[in-house]
């Protein structure tokens, strides 16, 4: 794997008085579709087409970038406790772990690669969609688009490239189920399964419950907040739902931008808002479960397809768009 650093400072232009988002572009970015917060405070962005992992340090405001092999085309990223990068390598069928330099001997290649035990004997590429960490950041879940839902312990050592082993996998439908976004709580994973118009839940000892958001809801993404309360983007229904995670009732809310709605990404912050990227409105959206109260900031880059968003550790949203190939953030 190559490594090369861009040392470029971009200064985010200081926002008018009553504008809440701010834009900056994404030095080389050719599809950047995944997005997550190290614990740092650096935000990582996957760039699928681009092959590479594009760092941003809000504090310097300088962008790094790590060249992956290529055809990566890496759809998601995320980061465990351990400072481990995880990345849902869609165009080889494996899951990726960047381990931090502390965790690399000499000699030793600075990535660890996960095959799915399911691609032996396939006779297409199975890629890996999105990844989720529970709060403890001790599994990985991840969909792939087969119908399945991996499962792989962050603390995994080092294992022979290519070694399948460590991942575990359950079926839980078929290619036809489209399952797409995915969210972790302690022992239990929600998996977004649009071509079923389902949530299906999953536990760690493999127990599978389906619940039904409705005919055509499609649901793309789903996030779970810190009190267990599942929240699921329905992009054909343009509609914000909620999952009881005790009794499984369904609840859901048109989004403002009503007809031209189009709901993408979900995220929880720590004060329990929800917020949706709606790329038909070309809007953040910010929703308050407690007065059910729904706050639309406009995207300055209109057309932008905001695929990504990862809240910090000071609440600041993050969000990355894909066509438009810039880096938001929402104070």
């Amino acid at each position: 794997m190559r490594l090369a650093l861009l040392a470029v400072l971009l200064l985010l232009a200081p926002p008018a008085a009553a504008q809440a988002i701010r834009e900056v572009p994404i030095p080389h970015a050719l599809f950047p579709s995944g997005l997550t917060v190290a614990p740092d405070g650096t935000v990582l962005i996957a760039d699928r087409l681009g092959d590479q992992l594009i760092g941003f340090a809000p504090d310097s405001q300088r962008f790094t970038r790590v060249e992956l092999e290529k055809n990566t085309q890496p759809r998601a990223v995320a980061v465990d406790g351990g400072g481990g990068v995880w990345l849902a390598n869609s165009g080889m069928g494996r899951v990726d772990r960047l381990n931090p330099p502390g965790r690399v001997k000499p000699g030793d290649e600075p990535i660890d690669q996960f095959t799915l035990p399911s691609q032996r004997g396939s006779r297409t590429m199975l890629a890996p969609w999105a990844l989720a960490l529970p709060p403890a950041h001790d599994v990985l879940w991840f969909t792939v688009d087969s119908g399945l839902i991996g499962r792989l312990p962050t603390a995994t050592p080092r294992v022979r490239r290519g070694s399948p082993l460590a991942v575990q996998e359950t079926k839980v439908g078929s290619s036809a189920d489209r399952l797409y976004g995915i969210a972790a709580g302690p022992g239990v994973a929600w998996a977004a399964a649009a071509g079923s118009d389902q949530l299906i839940r999953i536990t760690e000892t493999g127990d599978i419950t389906r619940v039904a958001l409705g005919a055509g809801s499609r649901p793309r993404s789903v996030a779970v907040g810190a009190d267990g309360v599942v929240w699921a983007a329905l992009y054909g229904r343009r509609q914000l739902a909620r999952v009881d995670p005790r009794s499984l009732e369904v609840t859901a809310w048109a989004l403002p931008s009503g007809e031209r709605a189009v709901p993408a990404a979900l995220a929880v912050d720590g004060a329990g808002a929800v917020w949706i990227a709606d790329m038909g409105g070309d809007a953040i959206v910010r929703f308050e479960p407690a007065r059910q109260r729904f706050t639309s900031l406009s995207i300055p880059t209109r057309g932008a397809r905001v695929q990504a968003l990862a809240v910090d550790a000071r609440g600041r949203l993050w969000y990355v768009g894909a066509v438009s190939r810039r880096l938001g953030v929402v104070e």
